[in-house]
């Protein structure tokens, strides 16, 4: 399982300390030790994020869990699906993330009237 694409937990002001870990998988076999920061569900879809430990990227999945109690990870090809959960992942945090882009050359004042591409 590849990573998926990831929020960088220096966005996220506190974050409680985090007791359970799994362990991952990942297309080239080695495996990711993760922190589970929170799961949630949008549309009767159910979402994972994994901090790595010794990292400070989080990762973004789907999930499936198992008639055994596994877990079935899938990353979130969709764009448009991937900031859905990015965005839920931020209000469950009580992060906005309507900011603006960052780039200097955008002169949008929120992503949502932004169309420059960059979100």
């Amino acid at each position: 399982m590849n990573e998926n694409k990831d929020i960088n937990i220096d966005e996220v002001e506190e974050v409680e300390e985090v007791e359970e870990i799994i362990t991952i998988t990942l297309d080239d076999d080695s495996e990711l030790d993760c922190h589970v920061l929170l799961t949630f569900d949008i549309e009767d879809k159910d979402y994972i994020a994994l901090l790595p430990v010794d990292s400070d990227e989080v990762y973004l999945y789907s999930y499936e869990e198992m008639e055994d109690g596994e877990l079935e990870l899938a990353n979130i090809e969709d764009e448009e699906e991937f900031q859905k959960a990015a965005d839920e992942f931020y209000s469950q945090l009580g992060i906005e993330d309507d900011e603006c882009c960052g780039d200097e050359d955008c002169d949008c004042e929120s992503s949502d009237d932004c169309d420059c591409s960059h979100h």
